[in-house]
């Protein structure tokens, strides 16, 4: 979507015109439908800090029955203690990009079921999610829409 806006000329630099082509960008931030992106938000997957990728292991019943696909946003959930009453869900990693869907051939007539998704990541979320992998139960939700608010995340060093 792009709209026209009027800002003064020393703030134009700051926020990518319309034409300004996205393609193999990452955002370093979620930006919400009819909202301004400021270049610094931006970067090429090819810059210094090309980020993160991990494939999380996850079985397609908590995977949206293997109906992911490169590019969906998803949020990464994480259920500790799921067998006692202290259970608790938490949002590791709010709308991080799938990169790939990992696939493995089943046991039954050879259809392929989701073993892992593949997502791009912080730093921060990677040691998140790797300590989830081995303690929790990993859920995914495909975010679809505009981008809600990251209330749900939480920060490193915030996990039991």
């Amino acid at each position: 979507m792009t709209a026209e806006v009027t800002l003064p000329p020393e703030m134009l630099s700051r926020y990518l015109g319309a034409a300004k082509p996205l393609t193999g960008a990452v955002l370093a931030h979620p930006v919400l439908a009819g909202e301004l992106v400021p270049a610094a938000w931006v970067a090429d997957r090819g810059a210094t800090d090309p980020g993160r990728s991990m494939t999380i292991p996850v079985t397609p019943e908590h995977a949206l029955g293997g109906t992911l696909e490169p590019g969906d946003r998803i949020d990464v959930l994480a259920t500790f203690d799921s067998q006692d009453v202290r259970a608790r869900t938490t949002v590791l990693a709010p709308q991080v990009e799938v990169i790939d869907v990992v696939t493995a051939g089943g046991l039954v007539g050879g259809e392929e079921a989701t073993v892992g998704v593949t997502v791009a990541v912080t730093p921060e979320q990677a040691t998140d999610l790797t300590y989830a992998t081995r303690t929790a139960e990993i859920d995914i939700v495909r975010v679809d829409g505009p981008a809600p608010s990251d209330s749900g995340s939480v920060e490193s060093g915030d996990l039991p």
